[in-house]
């Protein structure tokens, strides 16, 4: 299958996938974001975003954005939120919780995404750091006094690092 087949059929099930999501989404009242930063090998960043509301009696998460980002500050990535929901339908005052990492740039009580859609939202847009990255500082920071897991994660670390640095000195 060519690359533009590829291109069309991906665009072909991005958008019935963005018209479920916006059907789904006229029907709900109430709404939670939760978006993280992630970055690629490449060292390219980019935002995921997840919708998540009850439709039909039943808790819904629905990914509705994996957006590259040149900006990351607070007010770049919550414009990136906005023009995300904007595109769904998604009103801000129908958000009632967020939920990001602790980075300064998502959480932060006044430039961070949080506050910026707090402000625009209003007040019932709760704000919640994600337990998942909790878990994820608790498990590191636990594991960094045990020294077989932290000779473990070195050794991983540097069988990884011994493909890369072949490849890049026998280039083909």
């Amino acid at each position: 299958m060519s690359p533009d087949i590829q291109n069309q059929l991906l665009k072909v099930l991005y958008e019935s996938t963005v018209d479920v999501i916006k059907t789904e989404a006229a029907e709900v009242q109430y709404f939670g974001i939760e978006a993280d930063e992630v970055s690629d090998t490449t060292g390219k960043e980019f935002i995921s975003i997840i919708l998540r509301y009850v439709y039909e009696y039943k808790i819904v998460e629905r990914l509705i954005g994996l957006v590259r980002v040149s900006d990351m500050s607070g007010k770049g990535l919550c414009n990136i939120l906005k023009v995300r929901l904007d595109t769904i339908g998604v009103k801000l005052t129908k958000i009632v919780g967020q939920c990001y990492d602790g980075a300064s740039n998502m959480s932060g009580q006044y430039r961070g995404v949080q506050a910026q859609i707090k402000r625009e939202a209003g007040d019932k847009a709760v704000y919640t750091h994600c337990y998942n990255h909790v878990l994820a500082l608790v498990l590191e920071r636990s594991a960094s006094d045990i020294p077989l897991v932290v000779s473990s994660v070195y050794m991983a670390e540097h069988c990884v690092q011994i493909p890369q640095t072949l490849q890049s000195h026998y280039t083909v």
